[in-house]
């Protein structure tokens, strides 16, 4: 599936961001990929998206991700 306007993913994906996909969007495409995703429900399938997408440099709006806590063991 291709997003408008974005013909590859960022070089340095936490600096520089090469498109945004709404969650209406991202809907659509945890759908259509939900055969070939280890998972069962369209949330985690999306989650699973969203990943790959800010891997790329491609910002979810609204956050699907929360951002890790780090924490002191």
């Amino acid at each position: 599936m291709n997003l408008d306007g974005v013909e590859k993913g960022s070089k340095d994906p936490k600096l520089e961001k090469v498109g945004k996909v709404t969650i209406d969007q991202l809907r659509a495409i945890a759908t259509e990929k939900l055969p070939d995703l280890n998972c069962s429900s369209i949330e985690s399938a999306m989650r699973i998206i969203a990943g790959t997408a800010a891997n790329m440099g491609i910002q979810v709006d609204p956050p699907v991700l929360e951002p890790k806590k780090k924490e002191l063991v």
